[in-house]
């Protein structure tokens, strides 16, 4: 039997959204949807917020995108 020990996790636990930007050619209203979803969650409260954060910046970002465009 072999005692495979991980080493300790250092992510920023927002590793999913951290890239993401208006670019990524998704619909603000899909990104509020799961900011929602990420701000009712218990389980690791402080991370979900961070994500649902990081969505909801980047959906009003396309937003505004959107409104600026003729």
């Amino acid at each position: 039997m072999t005692n495979d020990i991980r080493p300790a996790y250092n992510g920023s636990g927002t590793e999913v959204v951290d890239s993401l930007t208006p670019a990524t050619d998704i619909p603000a209203g899909r990104l509020a949807a799961v900011a929602d979803w990420h701000s009712q969650s218990s389980k690791r409260a402080r991370r979900h917020a961070a994500i649902a954060s990081k969505l909801r910046e980047v959906a009003r970002m396309i937003a505004n995108d959107n409104r600026v465009q003729p």
